[in-house]
């Protein structure tokens, strides 16, 4: 499962054949949100490039601290992109290879 805001994004990692995207429809994540995401066997957080974004990305980063979940990190590296909506289908890849998992805290994200 890949985690994204906008339910474009997640079309946008299918067309680029990366499948399991699923949208959030927005920064903040519910409680119900949560224990889907606890379903997933492999979970990726690619939350938007932005403030929002990020410290959405923190607090799911807490939430999932507490509940025991473990996921990876979108990586945006150094691309001076706003979301995957943004990003070529090699920049996308890169950022899925390359996701940071959640042992080294708020690093990751």
């Amino acid at each position: 499962m890949i985690v994204v805001e906008s339910p474009l994004d997640a079309l946008k990692l299918n067309a680029v054949g990366i499948p399991g995207g699923v949208a959030v429809c927005g920064a903040l994540v519910s409680n119900e949100q949560i224990s889907l995401m606890r379903q997933a066997e492999t979970l990726v957080i690619a939350l938007d490039n932005d403030e929002a974004g990020k410290k959405a990305s923190k607090d799911l980063l807490k939430a999932f601290r507490a509940s025991g979940i473990e996921c990876w990190f979108f990586n945006y590296g150094d691309f001076q992109v706003k979301d995957i909506g943004d990003m070529t289908p090699d920049q996308i890849h890169w950022g899925i290879d390359n996701a940071r998992h959640c042992v080294l805290g708020e690093a990751a994200i």
